[in-house]
């Protein structure tokens, strides 16, 4: 943790000769939380920027009040949609497609937001919390945005491990950090259990989610992971093999993601159709 916390201190200071100034790519989660905090502790300026999926949430603006109280050189903060909202209304994701609006929505690119949001704040320079550890997809977006100058990744050689070691070090809970608030499946039910007031703002824009919900109800996907480990782990106290006739029945996925026997879910619908 010492080597890659001194080689991210290089850097943001390296930054810092740049500019006094910084954007801080903040979506509320781990990464962006402690990105916000190295920043906030090495520029005099720092504004936050929010791409979002659905606009107005109250846990969102929550967050923002609690981390403009920790840090209070946060200048602004500039909400602008992402590109899964302009995906979502082009494609009728959740709600009925609009042909209309969908051909007035112009054709960006991720870079096309950030050089709005840098137009907007009036900063030359923006700080994201993306790492390699994040996966092979993560080192895909390094090498095609290797040549935005106006980008830095201080935390892309952070582990898992360094995450919550900094955490735990600052202070900061885990329990304040913010899951991926989008259109999955999992971010759809998040919202509906812990937060009926988001839900109900989800629904303004994308009214089919609610879908997501009821198929819960009528499959029991709430504890789908729980209970999939719990059978696994029976069947195997019990010396049932993957092809015996009870594992099929009561392990919808046991044979590939094929429907059950007992007219269990497909692996698609267990996994919310996402590829």
């Amino acid at each position: 943790m010492t080597s890659v916390l001194e080689a991210t201190l290089a850097e943001l200071k390296q930054a810092r000769a740049r500019s006094s100034k910084i954007i801080v790519a903040w979506s509320g989660g781990k990464d962006s939380q402690i990105i916000l905090d190295l920043c906030a502790r090495t520029f005099e300026e720092v504004t936050l920027l929010h791409l979002y999926v659905i606009p107005g949430l109250q846990v969102v603006e929550r967050a923002v009040e609690r981390v403009r109280l920790r840090h209070r050189n946060i200048t602004g903060v500039l909400y602008l949609p992402s590109l899964q909202a302009f995906a979502a209304v082009k494609e009728g994701l959740f709600r009925d497609a609009d042909a209309e609006m969908a051909a007035a929505l112009p054709d960006l690119s991720r870079h096309d937001v950030y050089l709005m949001a840098m137009a907007e704040a009036g900063v030359d320079l923006i700080a994201h919390g993306a790492k390699k550890a994040d996966g092979f997809w993560r080192r895909r977006y390094f090498y095609l945005t290797r040549g935005w100058e106006e980008m830095i990744y201080p935390l892309k050689e952070w582990t898992t491990r360094d995450v919550f070691g900094y955490l735990t070090a600052q202070g900061i809970s885990a329990d304040e950090c913010l899951p991926d608030l989008n259109v999955s499946m999992r971010s759809i039910l998040w919202m509906h259990d812990n937060h009926p007031e988001d839900y109900a703002r989800l629904l303004e824009f994308y009214p089919y989610a609610e879908a997501v919900v009821w198929r819960r109800k009528f499959y029991g996907l709430a504890e789908e992971n729980t209970k999939d480990k719990q059978v696994k782990a029976h069947l195997k106290g019990k010396g049932h093999g993957a092809g015996s006739d009870k594992a099929e029945t009561v392990d919808p996925r046991a044979h590939g993601g094929k429907t059950s026997r007992a007219g269990g879910p497909t692996r698609q619908e267990t996994e919310g159709g996402e590829g």
